[in-house]
């Protein structure tokens, strides 16, 4: 079976995880061949976690250039991904993006576009919609065999952040770095899934709470009103 070579940026809780995956064999189609982390001195020990195959880099532009993969994850935090992701693209690499894309919308529709423009694959990972129990429900609601639905209500009370969380790093919790709290960073998932199972709402109403229970300024807790095409209503609690 022909493997696609992949390349990993940041090797944090998310890029480690995806090595792992990659190093066990979990993904027979792809092997990892190249990583790249912040600095030499960086390098040089995740040099030492990996075997010979895996090229360690400290610099993201020699990474790039290698010519060692064709495809680059990025699992860095939030406020690189457009940098990395423009910098992928034009040099020729398809990316599997960890989310979210971007902290401004427009420049998540410029990458969306400069990968249309290189016919390059550009996917953000939404892993939640793959699993065998969301997928049998698609099929469900898309032949309508329990019938139209009229409401839904979606109570997401899973993604619990205590102000330790908020503390492990320089750049969670803030505007300009995070981007936002609860809704783009921990519930986004399960948006993705609201609308990957009921499709595109014509209106939208939200409640947001902003520092609530934390001391942070991002969103911290929020409560959303849908409306659907056929009058379908909706609440979605995180």
């Amino acid at each position: 079976m022909a493997q696609i070579k992949i390349g990993i940026v940041g090797l944090g809780n998310m890029g480690m995880t995806y090595a792992k995956a990659l190093l066990a064999g979990l993904i027979p189609a792809a092997r990892l061949t190249a990583i790249c982390v912040n600095g030499t001195v960086k390098a040089e020990k995740a040099s030492g976690e990996f075997d010979k195959s895996v090229q360690c880099f400290g610099d993201y532009h020699d990474f790039l250039l290698s010519n060692q993969f064709e495809a680059v994850i990025i699992a860095t935090p939030n406020q690189t991904h457009v940098t990395m992701a423009t910098a992928a693209l034009q040099a020729d690499k398809h990316i599997l993006l960890e989310k979210p894309v971007s902290l401004d919308i427009r420049e998540g529709y410029d990458l969306v576009s400069l990968a249309e423009n290189q016919k390059l694959t550009f996917a953000v990972m939404h892993h939640l919609r793959f699993n065998p129990q969301f997928q049998k429900l698609k099929d469900l609601l898309a032949s309508q065999e329990i019938g139209e639905i009229n409401r839904i209500h979606w109570d997401n009370l899973r993604y619990f952040r205590a102000q330790a969380y908020y503390r492990s790093s320089s750049w969670t919790g803030t505007w300009q770095k995070d981007g936002s709290g609860v809704l783009m960073n921990q519930a986004i998932h399960e948006l993705d899934l609201l609308h990957f199972l009921f499709g595109e709402p014509t209106a939208l109403l939200a409640y947001t709470r902003f520092g609530a229970y934390r001391d942070v300024e991002i969103d911290t807790e929020s409560t959303l009103i849908l409306t659907y095409p056929n009058g379908a209503s909706a609440t979605f609690v995180t």
